[in-house]
C-alpha cells in the first residue's frame, strides 16, 4: 500500500501532463525565442497541435506544472523557463518538484521501478492505468530535461505497447497487415506506430522524435553490450 494521502482538491481538478514530449519541446523552444503572455486555443493551433483534443491534454499539462492560469495567462514559473542553459534546468527542476510535489515527497527515484511509479500515479492522481503509463512518460522526460536524478528502470524507453483490457477491443486494435519486406510502418490506434525490418518490430509513439532518440540510444546500447561479450 503506498503511503501519504493526496490532496483531493487538486487531484480533482488537475492531473499529471500525458501523451507527447514532443508538444513541450516546442513550447520551450519558444519560449526561449520570445516572450508569452498568453497560452489559449489560437496559440496552441498555431505553434503546438492542431488537435482540438490534444490541445486540451497540452493546456491542461501547463495548469498541471503551475505555467499557466485558468484562464491561460502565463505565471511567474513560466517566465522563469525563458533562461537557458543550467538556469532553464534548474527553474525546470523547480517547477517539476512543485508540481509533482506528491512523487518527490514519497518516492525514491534513484531506485523506484516503473511499475511502482504507475501504480502510485493511479492511486494519487485517480488515472487509468494506460493514461498512468504516459503520465510516467511525462514525467520521466520533465525529471530528464532538469537533470533530475532517476533509476535505470525508468530511463528504460518501454518499446511494446499495452495490451487491450478485453479480446473485443484486442480484435479491434490489431494493425491491418501490410506486405512490404523491409521498413514499413502501420499507424495503429492512440498515437503509436509500428516499425518493421525484416524479423523486427519496434513501437513507438507516434511524432514523438524524444522516444525514437531515446530507442536508438537503447538499441546502440544494446549493440555495444553485445560486441563487448563477442
Amino acid at each position: 500500500m503506498l503511503d501519504s494521502e493526496p490532496n483531493p482538491e487538486r487531484t480533482k481538478q488537475l492531473r499529471p501532463p500525458t501523451r507527447r514530449s514532443s508538444w513541450y519541446e516546442r513550447f520551450f523552444e519558444l519560449l526561449a525565442s520570445r516572450k508569452i503572455n498568453l497560452v489559449d486555443a489560437d496559440f496552441v493551433k498555431v505553434n503546438i497541435t492542431p488537435d482540438r483534443s490534444d490541445a486540451g491534454r497540452f493546456t491542461r499539462g501547463l495548469r498541471f506544472l503551475g505555467l499557466i492560469d485558468e484562464n491561460g495567462k502565463t505565471t511567474r514559473q513560466m517566465d522563469k523557463l525563458r533562461l537557458t542553459g543550467d538556469e532553464f534546468k534548474k527553474n525546470l527542476g523547480d517547477v517539476i518538484r512543485s508540481a509533482y510535489s506528491m512523487v518527490f515527497d514519497v518516492v525514491h527515484l534513484e531506485t523506484a521501478k516503473r511499475q511502482y511509479l504507475v501504480n502510485f500515479f493511479i492511486e494519487k492522481y485517480g488515472l487509468s492505468a494506460d493514461v498512468a503509463t504516459d503520465a510516467v512518460e511525462m514525467f520521466v522526460y520533465f525529471a530528464n530535461r532538469a537533470e533530475i536524478p532517476v533509476s535505470d528502470d525508468l530511463k528504460t524507453v518501454p518499446l511494446v505497447p499495452r495490451q487491450p483490457k478485453d479480446e473485443n477491443q484486442r480484435k479491434s486494435t490489431v494493425p491491418k497487415k501490410v506486405t512490404q519486406q523491409a521498413k514499413q510502418i502501420e499507424e495503429i490506434p492512440e498515437g503509436w506506430i509500428e516499425l518493421r525490418l525484416e524479423n523486427v518490430r519496434i513501437w513507438l509513439p507516434k511524432d514523438d522524435r524524444s522516444a525514437a532518440e531515446a530507442a536508438k540510444r537503447l538499441l546502440d546500447l544494446h549493440l555495444e553490450t553485445h560486441h563487448s561479450n563477442d
